[in-house]
């Protein structure tokens, strides 16, 4: 459920392997004084290390290294006991780091109960305007609401921030309220990670009030404690489009039918947001159709998750309705209840329909491996350029847009029997190199697209092949 719009850098742990933790110490030490390190784990549980004598207090001379290192960007620090030591450590790495090139900072899974005065110290550093970090990522850190709090007021004041993930910590409508300060102030992060923080409908009624004027496009709030009342919130920023977001993704939580319809009435007005994840939750049928119902209006969401919403055939049976009028949905998952009737109904419809290409339907009622076949077909068809022949009778160059387009997403085995079809309703287009007067191209046309007879020898095998199959039947 996480983010690729906008990844976090990776970083790799040095996979050599050291006799004991102080010779891991004294070579990664000296390391960083003589070479440009760009990138750096501190993880004492690491495969790299093969005892257990990690210490803060054995850290100086790391410590000193990293500060006088001027060419690393990327550190990672992992399963550090946290206490005031540990919080004094991270602090005298950063005031020298922050300033220095440091984009890509990482602090996971840490022990003890410093969480809180770990996030006080990373805010305090952060907030300086001479920060150079862009991707901050802080997982299982036992925070509470005084280390959350602190990061959201940073937020205001940091100019670098791209990307924050605050993962699997604690942040409670106090904390929230800071977050959406911080985020009304932010004029340059766009990725916020929320995931498994506990928050309620309070949270989300605080944090929206920020999201509503930030430039935030990507918000992941997976894993969390909200329902209807939280919905609301969210779905009232992206009325007529009074935030900037893109993407959406509420794996996990408590939004029911109610949530549906809030998000659906929402839909109806939004030109922004392009993906929205709501898997696992408990939309139901009804909320499924007011989603399906709002989809033929809004023509720019291009992909909806909804897996584990408890859909029977009457939510499958309510997409199906408004498929043929839906124009902007390109990837869709939903199930998960229905039977060969219900998607029988989504077959019927999918026919019209010439935007999904990717589709994902999956119940344990769903057993007939022929309408499966035929679903797919569809899907492969509309990928291979089918609406291109609906929107334009005849431009030039189209049929090979739509060859390779066949080409590029089946196999010799899939493709076949898409290129048939195509041929079959427009074969016109491959007629001869020239267009003339009984031609259903435009007069003004002075070259079709490229003859058959121009095509590769594979190509042409791959066509001959097509002319004959007859595994599924086209309608």
């Amino acid at each position: 459920t996480t983010a690729t719009r906008h990844p976090v850098a990776r970083i790799m742990s040095r996979s050599t392997r050291y006799a004991n933790f102080l010779d891991w110490l004294d070579t990664t030490s000296t390391a960083l004084r003589s070479e440009e390190t760009d990138e750096l784990v501190i993880d004492p549980k690491s495969d790299s290390f093969d005892d257990g004598c990690f210490a803060i207090k054995n850290m100086k001379s790391l410590g000193k290294a990293l500060r006088e290192n001027l060419s690393m960007t990327n550190l990672a620090l992992r399963n550090l006991t946290i206490g005031a030591e540990g919080a004094e450590f991270v602090r005298n790495i950063l005031r020298k780091k922050v300033g220095n090139n440091l984009m890509v900072l990482q602090v996971e899974d840490t022990i003890g109960d410093g969480g809180d005065l770990l996030g006080c110290t990373i805010a305090k550093a952060l907030t300086s305007k001479h920060s150079t970090v862009e991707v901050l990522v802080l997982k299982g850190n036992k925070m509470g609401s005084a280390g959350a709090g602190a990061l959201g007021r940073m937020l205001g004041d940091n100019k670098s921030l791209r990307e924050f993930r605050l993962c699997h910590n604690v942040v409670d409508a106090k904390a929230s309220k800071q977050l959406a300060r911080g985020l009304r102030r932010n004029s340059n992060l766009e990725m916020l990670d929320l995931v498994g923080n506990g928050m309620d409908d309070e949270c989300l009624s605080e944090l929206s009030a920020g999201l509503s004027t930030s430039v935030v496009t990507f918000l992941c709030l997976d894993f969390n404690n909200f329902g209807t009342e939280g919905v609301g919130a969210l779905a009232r920023i992206l009325h007529g489009d009074r935030s900037s977001l893109k993407e959406l993704h509420l794996f996990g939580n408590h939004i029911s039918k109610e949530g549906g319809s809030l998000f659906a009435e929402a839909l109806v007005t939004n030109t922004k947001l392009v993906s929205l994840i709501l898997s696992f939750n408990n939309l139901g049928d009804e909320g499924a159709a007011c989603l399906a119902r709002s989809l033929s209006v809004n023509k720019t969401l291009r992909k909806l998750w909804m897996p584990a919403n408890h859909l029977g055939n009457a939510g499958i049976e309510a997409f199906a309705e408004y498929l043929p009028t839906m124009q902007g949905l390109n990837q869709l998952n939903l199930g998960d209840y229905f039977d060969n009737s219900g998607a029988k109904s989504f077959l019927d419809n999918l026919v019209l329909n010439t935007e999904l290409e990717v589709l994902h339907m999956e119940s344990v009622l769903f057993d007939d491996d022929d309408m499966e076949q035929k679903i797919d077909f569809y899907t492969r068809l509309n990928k291979a350029g089918r609406r291109l022949f609906k929107e334009q009778p005849c431009v030039d160059g189209l049929w090979a847009e739509v060859l390779a387009r066949a080409n590029h997403y089946g196999d010799e085995e899939t493709s076949g029997d898409v290129l048939y079809y195509l041929l079959r309703e427009k074969p016109d287009l491959v007629e001869g190199a020239t267009a003339d007067s009984s031609s259903s191209c435009s007069p003004s046309s002075t070259r079709a697209v490229s003859s058959p007879l121009s095509w590769s020898a594979d190509t042409r095998q791959r066509l001959a092949s097509s002319l004959s199959w007859n595994s599924v039947t086209c309608t």
